[in-house]
């Protein structure tokens, strides 16, 4: 009432005058606000064409754990089945293997392998800072390496692939230097050597080795008359009647030498032949095999190394031939060192050690003072008088 009274006690060219100046301000009230808009527009266009210029930058997750290799990664048995190469006897000689499982039987059963891990100590293996990878062919520097190269897709693909993509000659060396006539002998060979080996093995043995079969089906568990229960069979040939012909080497296992001596001597088949024919208990055995990992084997004798039996050290200068180990085992400063460790048995053990195990362990009888050689010459001299 009061604007509408002061309106109407202007003057007619005041009252134009004061509507003018009102709607210029609206006029640039509405200029300022379409700017405003304008303006953030062009601020939100800016922005993102800021945004699509941009890089992406790359999204990258903190490592929690990181992958550090322990002292004996480079020589451990796992790496060594998998490279297929020691790096610890590849500097006596040697080392490189043609599939995993020669090479875990390097690292189970060589005399010479377990030596150097034995005596070589923590100042030898710490030099060792290198391996080479046979599946993939290329070393592998320090540990964490070994890891990484373990866990690559490179080597999982060589692995399933028997590397025969990258290197197919080291595949084809054993087919390349055998014709067919040789091929099928050897062939013929092993069937030969497969029949023998079912022909005498004994079928439905319990734990104990007694044969499930006929009238001993309940003797592992027949408490009451156990004690005549199991009769001793004689076998043709032999002074005591004693099965040694089940302890013999076949064709194809001479042919492997030392690691068939080494795996038969840590097998079940020669545990129940001591349990059934010697009468040695399960943990009995346990203690000697604790003991004596691998039995004496000569041909693990090599120049440049001492024998573990009387401690003759080979030299390194000249290389040791087949007759010279043999003229070394059957040599004075042997014989009387294999005839004191027969003797010491009985103070390692808390059990009377039988002589079939002496002779086998020691390659030396000594009952009769005479010096064996290889398995099998074990075996006859046994059948023969013991």
């Amino acid at each position: 009432m009061a604007t509408s009274g002061t309106l109407k006690n202007l003057r007619p060219w005041q009252q134009k005058k004061l509507e003018s100046n009102v709607k210029k301000s609206e006029d640039t009230l509405k200029t300022l606000k379409r700017k405003l808009e304008e303006t953030k527009s062009d601020e939100t266009v800016a922005l993102k064409m800021k945004h699509e210029n941009d890089e992406i930058p790359e999204l990258k997750a903190r490592v929690r754990y990181g992958l550090v290799a322990p002292p004996n990664a480079l020589y451990h048995d796992e790496v060594i089945s998998s490279f297929m190469f020691c790096p610890i006897c590849v500097t006596v000689g040697g080392g490189e293997f043609t599939t995993p499982q020669a090479a875990k039987e390097h690292c189970n059963y060589d005399a010479v392998h377990h030596r150097i891990l034995s005596e070589g100590g923590k100042k030898f293996l710490d030099k060792i800072k290198c391996t080479r990878c046979r599946v993939c062919g290329m070393d592998v520097f320090g540990g964490d390496e070994v890891l990484k190269h373990l866990l690559s897709d490179t080597h999982r693909l060589n692995m399933c692939g028997l590397h025969d993509a990258n290197n197919p000659v080291l595949l084809n060396q054993a087919l390349d230097r055998i014709t067919e006539d040789e091929l099928q002998d050897l062939l013929v060979e092993n069937l030969k050597d497969v029949y023998q080996d079912d022909k005498n093995t004994v079928y439905g043995m319990d734990s104990l080795g007694n044969n499930l079969k006929g009238n001993n089906k309940f003797q592992a568990t027949n408490f009451a008359g156990q004690k005549n229960a199991v009769k001793m069979q004689h076998y043709a040939g032999t002074a005591t009647g004693k099965p040694y012909s089940e302890l013999k080497l076949n064709n194809k296992q001479k042919k492997q030498g030392g690691n068939a001596v080494a795996r038969l001597w840590g097998s079940d088949k020669i545990k129940h032949w001591w349990m059934q024919n010697l009468g040695l208990t399960f943990e009995q055995i346990n203690q000697i095999r604790a003991k004596f990992k691998v039995p004496f084997i000569y041909t693990s004798l090599s120049a440049g190394k001492d024998c573990f039996i009387c401690h003759h050290s080979f030299p390194m200068t000249k290389p040791l031939p087949e007759n010279e180990k043999v003229a070394h085992c059957v040599g004075k400063q042997h014989t009387d060192a294999t005839g004191a460790w027969c003797a010491k048995l009985d103070k390692i053990f808390d059990f009377k050690v039988p002589l079939e195990v002496r002779c086998l362990l020691f390659a030396f009888c000594p009952d009769c003072k005479s010096p064996l050689t290889n398995w099998n010459g074990i075996i006859g001299h046994l059948e023969a008088k013991h």
